[in-house]
């Protein structure tokens, strides 16, 4: 839905200089080059309740992104029968928005406005409310590898009992420090734990009905709170991603019964219309385990389940990671590079600077360095799949390492010079084993393309090996033949074109080549992780 273009400018090359009699012209030739923009990917599971990244109630430790304001609607229902009294129906309904403002990396500020009613057909008057209620939050978060660490804070300042104005000596001030680790893109795991402050009980200087208390959120106790959530966001198509969500929440109470104390499982699910940091769906609904209203009690109570819904909108520009630079701009002729303000020199587009002597012209250009490049991808071994979570480094190269694409794990390599010797791939991702590829450097202009797959942490270390069998007489390819490694009881047969080529376990193995009218052979190879074997064998007639 968000674009992001970005410019940057490079200066690459070694100075080619000639002498001529005149005037001395100084040739500066410099390059622009547009950028691809990369983002390192973490989950990305959508808005908690009060905008902030998390299930529901159970907030996330991974921050927003810079500059991200999410505006929240959301809402709750709950209907219920022998609530307060014998006989009576309650029903409780709640509105809120939430304005939440992301201004430095890490960081987020919020408020909140609610509007709380709630009707009971035991007591004059029914229908009892509460409306306003603000409310005002800061979070920190910093994510660690897939790991993240985080506090949020927030304090209500609750309407008077009047309702007409704010009582703020009846403040509620929530505590909690999170910790989330996420498994790849598609789940994660958040764990809360805090205090609450709360004076809500001098909001009224007299006696109230148990119905007003639930009403209005109001105890009498502190407590200490704690909650777990299970997150997913699994995608559907190009975009759209769905993520059901799991939580149990608990606040409990200092110096009341620990019964009254509010304890709740939540359910829901999420649905991403248009992929991560756009638009947020929520619905779901919760159970209470404990903390029912009871007569008399200490703490406001929770109904007996719940239902709820909520929409979050995310109004801030989309995240921009570091530019990548491709090649220098080539031309014919100087009209095509007008555009820069530049000229056509050698070639390439570039800026021009004149020194005036008084014998002979010396022009001296700075030409780019030939480079090549390198695209393709990173996959998991086993499945396929692309690995969204992977960054790319190139030896000889300088910066930080390359976030592959999220969706298709597909990557390019800014220029890298040409030269003799050997390129060295380094891949990593979170849950993987690091992965090495070696390849020779490329010419100038050419694109090397590779298809880096890399193993999971969790599996057993393989390398590749791959060969041919051919006739030592003739060098004609063996059709039929194969390679055993007795150890693993594994059988590698060629191909017709007497070729071979297998995952095998990391090790070092003793290993039969065997061909129809041949004589066999027993050789010794060592497999390291990663790594590809060739393994090409003469195989020697018999008479």
């Amino acid at each position: 839905m968000r674009v992001a273009n970005l410019v940057v400018v490079s200066v690459i090359g070694a100075a080619v200089s000639g002498v001529a009699n005149a005037q001395t012209a100084n040739v500066e030739a410099t390059t622009e080059s547009p950028g691809h923009v990369t983002s390192a990917t973490t989950f990305k599971g959508g808005a908690a309740a009060n905008g902030m990244p998390g299930g529901y109630r159970i907030g996330s430790a991974i921050p927003l992104n810079p500059g991200d304001l999410v505006l929240v609607l959301g809402g709750d229902y709950s209907y219920a029968t022998d609530l307060f009294e014998k006989g009576d129906t309650n029903t409780r309904n709640s509105q809120s928005i939430y304005a939440i403002w992301s201004p430095l990396a890490g960081l987020a500020l919020g408020a909140r406005q609610s509007v709380v009613s709630n009707r009971n057909t035991a007591f004059t008057p029914n229908t009892t409310q509460n409306l306003g209620d603000p409310a005002f939050l800061l979070k920190f978060g910093m994510p660690i590898d897939a790991m993240a660490f985080g506090a949020m804070m927030d304090v209500t300042l609750p309407t008077s009992a009047k309702g007409s104005g704010l009582n703020p000596e009846g403040f509620i001030m929530n505590a909690v420090a999170a910790f989330t680790y996420s498994v790849g893109d598609s789940l994660a795991m958040s764990v809360n734990a805090g205090y609450r402050l709360d004076n809500s009980r001098k909001i009224f200087k007299r006696e109230i009905l148990a119905v007003q208390r639930f009403t209005a959120g109001i105890s009498e106790k502190n407590a200490i709170l704690g909650g777990l959530a299970v997150e997913s966001s699994l995608k559907v198509g190009d975009m759209m991603v769905f993520g059901p969500f799991a939580e149990l929440s608990a606040a409990v109470p200092l110096g009341a019964p620990a019964k009254q104390g509010p304890v709740r499982g939540t359910l829901g699910v999420k649905l991403l219309p248009f992929g991560p940091d756009n638009v947020d769906v929520s619905v779901g609904g919760d159970y209470a385990i404990m903390g029912t209203p009871v007569d008399k009690g200490k703490m406001a109570g929770i109904a007996p389940w719940e239902v709820f819904a909520m929409v979050a909108a995310h109004l801030g520009p989309d995240p921009v990671a570091a530019p990548q630079m491709v090649g220098p701009k080539t031309c014919t002729q100087d009209p095509e590079c007008s555009a820069f303000g530049q000229v056509c020199v050698d070639g390439v587009c570039g800026k021009i600077r004149e020194v005036v002597t008084v014998k002979e012209v010396v022009k001296e250009v700075e030409r780019p360095i030939p480079t090549f490049t390198v695209e393709g991808g990173v996959f998991d071994q086993a499945s396929g799949d692309p690995v969204g979570s992977a960054t790319v480094q190139f030896s000889g190269t300088d910066g930080s390492p390359l976030s592959v694409d999220y969706k298709t794990g597909n990557f390019k390599s800014w220029p890298i010079p040409v030269g003799e010797g050997l390129l060295k791939v380094t891949v990593q991702a979170p849950n993987y084993r690091p992965y090495e590829e070696t390849l020779p450097k490329g010419k100038a202009g050419e694109t090397k393309t590779l298809a880096l797959k890399i193993q999971s942490a969790g599996e057993a270390a393989r390398g590749e090996i791959k060969g041919s069998l051919k006739n030592a007489n003739t060098g004609a390819p063996l059709k039929v033949g194969q390679i055993f490694i007795p150890i693993l009881k594994q059988t590698i047969r060629v191909d017709a074109e007497g070729k071979f080529s297998a995952q095998v376990k990391a090790g070092r193995y003793q290993v039969l080549i065997s061909a129809p009218k041949h004589i066999t052979q027993k050789k010794e190879v060592e497999i390291r992780a990663g790594d590809v074997v060739i393994f090409n064998v003469d195989m020697t007639p018999k008479r």
